[in-house]
């Protein structure tokens, strides 16, 4: 992924139960971290 290649952040929120589990699956979450709404989103990168 690209973002890795960069000190970057990649962050993912509002996600249904069954894309946190597609993520998951196919090993996307390692990559990315996932918040229950948008402001908790922001605070990870801040």
């Amino acid at each position: 992924m690209a973002a890795s290649k960069v000190p970057q952040k990649v962050v993912c929120f509002g996600l249904s139960a069954h894309f946190v589990k597609v993520f998951t699956m196919l090993g996307l979450a390692k990559y990315t971290t996932m918040h229950a709404d948008e402001a908790a989103a922001r605070a990870a990168v801040a």
